[in-house]
């Protein structure tokens, strides 16, 4: 809520008379008090924050939504890697909220492009391969960004070879989802497939093109790079270097 003050010029307050005087006195000590710590420190935040850094907040903020709305889609359509929906909420309130899940808490120390790694691999150490593409993207986001435990008040604080090394890694989570097999010659995660009526749910594809798009265009807003093609398409993941 806006913290708004009435501003009376003196000329003003000298042409009432007294008992208008007093009533206007009145009226700005009331919207004073009505002001909060938090207020104040609410507006000067968002008068001092440049457009850049809200729109790059705002993109983080809706990654880590979409990651856990890939999750959710993930365990429903592919069960066998975590049946109990309770367990599955304790896992992704783990990784995006507060919470602990004790037979996983080695991988929250791991870095993401070797979760990633894992994920995939044949002999990945964790039942639940869920778990470990949600956690290992979601630690792409906060590592290319990192702007969580610092004063974030530019977008040139994000390095851009951090944000180049996502795009490669977003890139190949999408094509590996749809393209890895285990043994058995089966996919690793069911994804995107026609219905009876020959629907094809695309919401996975949705998903990436969003989190591609906005992590492309904070490339562009953090400085022109839009034409730089390191957007290589290898078959290893990328460690998110910190500076």
């Amino acid at each position: 809520m806006r913290c708004v003050v009435p501003c009376i010029t003196v000329y003003q307050l000298y042409g009432f008379h007294r008992p208008y005087f007093i009533f206007c006195i009145l009226i700005l000590i009331s919207s004073a008090a009505g002001c909060t710590v938090q207020g104040i420190k609410d507006n000067v935040r968002n008068t001092f924050t440049s457009s850049d850094t809200k729109i790059i907040k705002h993109h983080v903020e809706q990654d880590l939504r979409d990651i856990e709305d890939l999750m959710n889609r993930l365990y429903l359509k592919n069960p066998k890697y975590e049946p109990s929906a309770m367990i599955r909420r304790q896992k992704i309130d783990a990784i995006f909220r507060h919470g602990a899940v004790p037979e996983c808490n080695d991988f929250f120390h791991m870095e993401s492009y070797e979760i990633l790694t894992l994920t995939f691999s044949p002999d990945c150490p964790c039942a639940d391969r869920v778990f470990m593409l949600g956690l290992g993207l979601s630690k792409s986001i906060r590592e290319a960004y990192d702007i969580d435990d610092k004063f974030f008040v530019t977008g040139v604080q994000v390095p851009e070879e951090r944000l180049e090394r996502l795009y490669h890694n977003l890139s190949q989570v999408n094509w590996r989802l749809k393209t890895y097999r285990d043994e058995n010659g089966e996919l690793l995660f069911k994804t995107n497939e026609a219905g009876e009526n020959g629907y094809i749910n695309m919401e996975y594809e949705k998903i990436f093109t969003r989190m591609l798009t906005r992590t492309g265009d904070d490339i562009y807003l953090r400085d022109g790079l839009v034409n730089n093609l390191l957007f290589r398409s290898t078959t290893v993941f990328l460690s998110i270097l910190t500076i």
